[in-house]
């Protein structure tokens, strides 16, 4: 079983600019978890392909980005 805490990030370059604001929010707490690491969860899951899917018998395109 997958650790739920655990980030598989592959190796993409990715220029991100935040504004000061944004720095403070993410090295925050959101229920004693670093805001920081929701936000690279997020952009692990983040499609860099465009993928066909389907839910409950409805397909459907998650395109890259």
């Amino acid at each position: 079983m997958k650790n739920p805490w655990q980030l598989n990030l592959m190796c993409y370059k990715v220029e991100i600019v935040l504004g000061i604001e944004a720095w403070y929010f993410l090295h925050g707490t959101t229920n004693g978890v670093c805001n920081l690491f929701y936000f690279l969860s997020l952009l692990s899951k983040m499609q860099t392909t465009e993928v066909l899917a389907g839910k409950r018998r409805q397909n459907y395109t998650v395109k890259a980005g």
